[in-house]
């Protein structure tokens, strides 16, 4: 059986009392961790894309607020466009509004779906500080699908007077 080293990820024997590539202890580990306290160690670390993509998503359906600097930290500096989709999602879920300049950044930068993605949230969040903002992405980006989601978002914002939130 193949035993995976909690620290580095490495596959081991099950046997093994220390990890072959780092060195770190193989028993007891994650076993004392909390449930979110092992989601945020795959987000930021797992090897496997689509693991992370679920922790990710998890954090986000469970609502967990301590997880915001996290996803917010991976958003900021992974460069993968699916987890960048799926950080989005989970702090549209958790409602950071700490997160609303980095949405801004990425709503204007970056692929196609990261940035509809953000512009989607951004509306979703329904912050009425952002309007100016959104107001020029749907008059000047140049990308029509940008401008059709920015003014989805707006429209979100200033149709719902409940929705409107300041930071």
């Amino acid at each position: 059986m193949i035993v995976f080293c909690t620290s580095c990820w490495a596959e081991n024997e099950d046997t093994a009392v220390r990890c072959s590539h780092c060195g770190a202890g193989l028993t007891g580990g994650l076993d004392q961790k909390s449930y979110v306290e092992k989601l945020l160690r795959a987000l930021r670390s797992h090897p496997i894309l689509e693991t992370r993509v679920r922790a990710a998503w998890i954090l986000g359906k469970r609502r967990e607020v301590q997880a915001a600097p996290v996803l917010m930290e991976v958003l900021a500096t992974t460069g993968d466009s699916e987890l960048k989709e799926a950080t989005i999602v989970s702090l549209g879920q958790i409602g950071d509004r700490r997160v609303i300049p980095l949405l801004l950044v990425l709503a204007r930068t970056g692929p196609l779906a990261v940035r509809l993605k953000a512009v989607e949230i951004l509306g979703e969040m329904g912050d009425a500080s952002i309007i100016e903002q959104l107001s020029t992405l749907a008059r000047e980006d140049p990308n029509e699908i940008v401008r059709r989601e920015a003014e989805r978002s707006l429209k979100k914002i200033q149709d719902d007077p409940d929705e409107q939130k300041e930071t």
